[in-house]
């Protein structure tokens, strides 16, 4: 019941509040209207039955002083011109009963005699009062009224009070579906609106005032706060802007140093190789895969462990090659300087550099060098060399062939 009242619209829920109140006010009061006139009704009963046994009292005074039951119930035959009363009784001094009264054929059994007083139950009232001579109590006078007249009455009451229950409640339903408009209808204007700048994402809009109450504060209140969400959108807005210009900026920056750094790897002739220490290739030049006639299909895969088995086909001595190469993953932070022999009679220097930031170890820096013809160089010279230190031994200059040498190196 309350999930269902939470789930109805604003409108509905004040409609049903004001409804749910006037049905109780109005079931209060015809409550109290009611009660007070059964109280009411209740009090006129006994004043009303209590005069009649009393008026009957001083009249039965002389038939209990002279044990005349007969005259006593003439007397109390005077009761059924009053129609609540059934019943009616007198009782002696030794409280027996003195003479009877029966509206009804069927005649019932008289009560005990009592104190004075009445009681109500049963759907009826019983009403003890005493029959005295002066001083004395010479008796005691019991009428007993049904209480037909108070249902009669209290059945009227009830059709009274329900045509009056739906007179009211259809008043009230009128007035409050036009009253209920001036909370509702800003209220729902207000929810329209915030889920409006929900979506479309709005925030120029502004609520308009109706009143200077709670309502109107809210009111201003929203508008405030969609000024400062306005306020703080442009200035994101602005911010993001400028934001993007910068990455542009810095991206095309980036681009231009990255196009200038490739221009610079690739101008030169060495082989150049990249790694980080998990073995991932991180750049290399155009150089790189000529020296070791790389595939591109080896190249795409970007992974140093696949470079490292084309190189070991490649080379003179495989298993001395990947030695090497364990070696050298052992020690990243060592730098290294050889020289390798292909197969196919060239040789490669190759030099490599630790690659430190912030004081650690990053990855490796791989420069290839083809180094065949300075090799065939020295290998010439010495040829030469040992030439002319037999020619000269031959001519009998070995004195001179030193300082031949050492000119034609130079030269």
């Amino acid at each position: 019941m309350i999930s269902f009242f939470r789930n109805l619209s604003i409108r509905r829920k004040q409609m049903l509040i004001i409804m749910l109140t006037s049905s109780v006010a109005l079931l209060l009061a015809c409550t109290a209207f009611v009660s007070y006139d059964v109280l009411n009704f209740r009090a006129e009963l006994v004043e009303r039955t209590g005069s009649i046994a009393e008026v009957i009292a001083d009249h039965s005074t002389a038939s209990l002083d002279f044990s005349d039951p007969k005259t006593a119930e003439q007397t109390l035959a005077a009761l059924r011109t009053e129609p609540n009363i059934i019943s009616g009784c007198i009782y002696d001094r030794d409280g027996h009963v003195f003479a009877e009264f029966h509206r009804d054929a069927v005649k019932s059994v008289p009560p005990p005699v009592r104190v004075a007083g009445h009681s109500f139950g049963g759907g009826r009232m019983q009403l003890f009062r005493p029959i005295t001579e002066g001083l004395d109590a010479v008796g005691t006078i019991y009428v007993e009224t049904d209480l037909r007249e108070l249902s009669r009455r209290l059945g009227r009451y009830a059709a009274i009070a329900g045509m009056v229950f739906v007179i009211s409640l259809m008043a009230a339903l009128g007035l409050s579906s036009r009253l209920q408009r001036v909370l509702s209808d800003p209220i729902l204007s207000l929810a329209r609106m915030a889920r409006s700048v929900a979506v479309d994402k709005n925030y120029s809009v502004r609520a308009t005032k109706t009143s200077a109450d709670e309502l109107g504060q809210l009111i201003d209140g929203f508008n405030e706060m969609l000024a400062q969400i306005q306020q703080r959108d442009n200035a994101l807005q602005s911010a993001r802007d400028t934001l993007e210009n910068r990455v542009e900026e810095r991206t095309n920056e980036l681009a231009n140093s990255l196009s200038l750094l490739n221009a610079t790897l690739n101008s030169t002739a060495d082989g150049i190789l990249a790694v980080d220490l998990s073995g991932r290739v991180i750049c290399h030049n155009d150089r790189f895969p000529q020296i070791w006639a790389i595939p591109a299909k080896i190249l795409e895969t970007g992974r140093n462990e696949a470079f490292i088995e084309h190189c070991a086909t490649q080379v003179e001595e495989p298993r001395a090659y990947l030695m090497r190469i364990q070696e050298l993953l052992l020690h990243p932070n060592k730098p290294s300087l050889d020289v390798i022999t292909l197969r196919d009679g060239r040789f490669v220097e190759r030099v490599i550099h630790p690659q430190i930031m912030n004081g650690m170890c990053v990855g490796r820096v791989l420069t290839f060098r083809d180094i065949t013809e300075r090799k065939k160089a020295e290998t010439n010279l010495q040829k030469a060399h040992a030439e002319l230190v037999l020619a000269s031994r031959r001519a009998g200059m070995a004195e001179v062939a030193p300082t031949c040498c050492t000119t034609w190196a130079t030269s």
